[in-house]
């Protein structure tokens, strides 16, 4: 039986328009926009997700699910409510938490982007981008003209606002922007996460514009709009081929052993060719 290798898809011709809106998230959080005495509510749309891989671990050979059980190396398994937080303090030493410890140091919510400073976005790094963005919009219609008056004032001014809000429980570190005629906030590392870059070896004045010529050749003629819609991510349907075909081969009927002439299999008795006399 042939195996199953994942397609290696060709690159698609950019598709209509229609095919590549992006299909719009649901509402996430709710709240306001704070600037002083300045309170903008409004609504946060994930920007972007994150794809959820289904490969799962299972038993080879058995083929049912591995399970992950709770278990203690003094009693065995244990059930979630006797499942506590602890800190390692020391080495092989921990402290255990309680919950009311841990609800302790969960941040107040208030619901409030708090902007505290803006700048032009060249001060901004973007290797402090963690990855999460969203979408804010007018939380209702008697929101619209503050929301406008904003977005407008930031384009005017060319500048991104500097703030922290209270997510998934943890406070972040964000950056708030207008993109066209909306907003748009980025989740920040905080600046002691960010790490500097290694030292390297500097080259030659000399060799470096020697060089200049064929790099500006290359990056001159790759120069121009880009179609984002042909970047597509094909591992999901990669994965769901190689799947289809998995199943179909488990599917398909054990080819039958061939009949010799006399209607026996030709595998039931050796040839009398490479049959061995006794001795």
């Amino acid at each position: 039986m042939a195996p199953c290798k994942p397609k290696h898809r060709p690159p698609q011709h950019a598709p209509s328009p229609e095919s590549t809106t992006p299909t719009a998230s649901r509402s996430s959080w709710s709240g306001h926009i704070e600037l002083s005495q300045l309170h903008i509510p409004v609504k946060a749309y994930p920007a972007a997700v994150t794809p959820r891989s289904l490969i799962c671990q299972l038993h080879s050979g058995c083929g049912r699910r591995i399970e992950h059980r709770k278990y203690c190396p003094t009693h065995g398994p244990i059930p979630a409510t006797e499942i506590a937080k602890g800190y390692p303090y020391s080495p092989g030493e921990l402290i255990e938490l309680s919950a009311q410890d841990v609800d302790a140091l969960a941040p107040p919510d208030n619901q409030t982007v708090a902007l505290q400073r803006f700048a032009n976005p060249e001060q901004f790094d973007i290797a402090h981008l963690s990855g999460r963005s969203f979408y804010l919009l007018p939380a209702h219609s008697a929101a619209s003209s503050l929301y406008g008056a904003f977005v407008t004032t930031l384009q005017r001014r060319n500048v991104w606002g500097l703030g922290t809000m209270v997510l998934s429980g943890h406070r972040q570190l964000l950056a708030v922007r207008a993109d066209a005629d909306q907003l748009l906030l980025h989740i920040l590392h905080w600046p002691a996460q960010r790490r500097s870059c290694p030292a390297r070896l500097d080259p030659s004045p000399e060799s470096v514009r020697n060089l200049l010529p064929e790099f500006t050749r290359t990056i001159t003629a790759a120069e121009g709009p880009i179609a984002w819609e042909t970047y597509r991510d094909d591992e999901e349907q990669r994965l769901a081929d190689l799947v289809q075909c998995k199943v179909a081969q488990r599917a398909a009927p054990a080819p039958r052993p061939r009949r010799s002439r006399a209607g026996r299999s030709r595998t039931s008795s050796p040839s009398p060719k490479h049959t061995r006399k006794a001795a």
